[in-house]
């Protein structure tokens, strides 16, 4: 079926000024390509376009395997990329139908009466207006004392690194949360809502909820998604960091960028929040399918559950030690039995620990802080999801403890 175009809904200014947008987000990866010619190149371009589109196009597309999954069933989509490339200009892209972003759910007594619009527009309304209250100075201090007390290695009573916050819907949890970062905290904010919760506000992420939300049906499997998550995380925060502290006012700019990543005007969200998301997918497809090649047996069984076991162990062992010490102890450790594979696979809980160490490195460096203040947060929220109680295990109890294991400066929430 040829793909369908829509009529054109954005003014001939809107257009120009989004197609600048693309160029500028592609100017160091395709900066030079003259023409299309790899999946990535055109994926990456089609990222690039529906993150800038003023909300128009569904950003489940930023996922790579809805990507790939696209251009299997659209294959004339790649002419079309080839051709908006080759003339800077991504009109027609942006008004195919089936990139659109979709319509709201059908009405429900809460439409019907008002009050579910409504709720939502108020909702979105908060972010835009000041803050007020105390809560977030409460928090940025709660985090500080928590960091004083872990940092107490002889006291055995904290395990990890994260904390929840729970209260009823519309109390300010999310806008607390994005307005640390004007306390110059780099809050990584990741709403991981139901895909059909659409009146809620700020709206899901769909990328990291499709990862940590879409379960395996084994408890290893959901282990090698935090794994990777979490490494794909690290990596690309080193990433945008290691830019930045290249820069004259490295931590200005930093936190110019996070406020970016916090801005949840709805709509659209901000392009910085579908770069971040883009580099991290791509990260984290990388990082999965190398450790499940890692832990596979040649026969195509998995690993046994003794295996996660010694790691689960290892990251208990592992608490309150420094990060490089860590990752030193642990790169006997292999997540697979002695022959499950012709060459010896790559060690994951050294792998995450390195990439967390790379970024804390970088971190240092921007900040130059010392002190028990919070530098990094990353907030999960709208978490409700990793509580579905899979026949194996509850996912957030994993997610909880591949993210906060004893890492210096890392907040999770």
């Amino acid at each position: 079926m040829p793909l369908e175009s829509l009529p054109d809904c954005l003014s001939e200014a809107t257009h120009q000024e989004l197609d600048k947008a693309v160029e500028k987000t592609l100017e160091d990866d395709l900066g030079d390509v003259s023409e299309l010619s790899s999946n990535w190149q055109y994926g990456a371009l089609l990222n690039a376009i529906i993150g800038h589109s003023n909300g128009h196009l569904d950003t489940e597309y930023l996922s790579n395997h809805q990507v790939k999954k696209l251009f299997n069933t659209h294959g004339e989509l790649r002419d079309m990329l080839c051709a908006a490339w080759k003339h800077k200009s991504y009109r027609e892209i942006r008004n195919i139908a089936i990139l659109k972003t979709p319509e709201p759910p059908a009405p429900t007594l809460l439409t019907v009466t008002g009050v579910g619009q409504d709720l939502h527009q108020k909702l979105s309304g908060s972010f835009e207006a000041k803050y007020r209250g105390a809560a977030v100075d409460g928090f940025y201090e709660y985090l500080t004392h928590n960091e004083k007390l872990f940092k107490t290695v002889d006291n055995p009573r904290y395990y990890a690194k994260f904390c929840s916050i729970v209260q009823s819907s519309g109390t300010g949890k999310s806008s607390m949360l994005t307005e640390l970062s004007k306390k110059d905290v780099m809050v990584i904010y990741m709403n991981l809502r139901g895909e059909k919760d659409r009146l809620g506000f700020p709206g899901r992420d769909p990328i990291p909820s499709k990862i940590l939300t879409e379960f395996p049906p084994t408890e290893d499997g959901y282990w090698a998604i935090c794994y990777a998550f979490f490494i794909a995380l690290f990596d690309t925060l080193e990433e945008y960091l290691s830019k930045g502290y290249a820069t004259r006012n490295a931590k200005a700019g930093i936190m110019h960028w996070v406020r970016e990543m916090c801005d949840m005007s709805d709509p659209p969200r901000a392009t910085a929040r579908a770069d971040f998301f883009r580099k991290l997918s791509e990260k984290y497809e990388k990082a999965h399918a190398d450790l499940v090649r890692a832990v596979t047996r040649p026969s195509g069984a998995t690993i046994e559950e003794s295996s996660m076991t010694d790691v689960d162990e290892t990251l208990d062992k592992a608490a309150g030690t420094d990060v490089e010490e860590t990752a030193d102890k642990l790169g006997k450790l292999s997540l697979s039995e002695p022959n499950a594979s012709t060459s010896d696979p790559p060690n994951f809980t050294a792998r995450l620990l390195t990439a967390y160490s790379k970024m804390a490195t970088c971190l240092e460096k921007v900040f130059a802080d010392d002190s028990d203040k919070p530098k990094l947060v990353v907030a999960l929220d709208e978490a409700h999801p990793l509580t579905t109680s899979c026949k194996w295990v509850f996912p957030s109890r994993e997610s909880c403890r591949l993210g906060g294991f004893r890492l210096d400066d890392f907040q999770g929430g």
